[in-house]
C-alpha cells in the first residue's frame, strides 16, 4: 500500500506527521504531494531539505484561466494522478473541496481516504 498525502500549507504538515505516527507509516511507503502557491516557497524547500517525507512531489497551482492560458500546470497534476490510477493507494487530504483533491479522488480512485482537518475549514462548512 502505498500513502499518499496532498497538502498545501505548512500547518497541515502537523496533520501529515501525525498520521505517519498514529499509521506507523515507513518513509519508503509514503509520498508527499505538495501544491505550491505563491506564499509557501520557504515551506517547500524547508520539506524538501529535511528528507523525513519519502517523495516529494511538488506542483503548481491552477486556476480556471490557467486551463487556457498555462495548461502544463494542471495537465501535470492529472499526468501525476494517471501514475497512481489502479495501484493500492491510501490517500490522505487536507483540502476536502479543492480541485486537486477532487481530480484526485476521481482519477486515482483511492482504497481509503481520510480528510485531515485541523478545524479550522469545519468553521466555514457550518455557515
Amino acid at each position: 500500500m502505498t500513502y499518499i498525502f496532498l497538502i498545501g500549507a505548512e500547518h497541515q504538515l502537523f496533520q501529515v506527521d501525525t498520521a505517519i505516527s498514529h499509521f506507523k507509516i515507513e518513509k519508503k511507503s509514503m509520498i508527499l504531494i505538495i501544491e505550491k502557491v505563491s506564499n509557501n516557497h520557504k515551506f517547500i524547500d524547508k520539506v524538501c531539505n529535511s528528507n523525513g517525507y519519502g517523495e516529494v512531489i511538488i506542483f503548481e497551482s491552477w486556476t480556471f484561466k490557467d486551463l487556457f492560458r498555462n495548461p502544463h500546470k494542471h495537465q501535470f497534476f492529472i499526468n501525476l494522478c494517471l501514475r497512481f490510477a489502479n495501484q493500492k493507494i491510501f490517500f490522505l487530504a487536507s483540502h476536502y473541496d479543492s480541485d486537486s483533491t477532487l481530480l484526485f479522488n476521481s482519477i486515482v480512485r483511492p482504497s481509503k481516504y481520510f480528510l485531515m482537518d485541523e478545524g479550522t475549514a469545519s468553521f466555514s462548512v457550518q455557515i
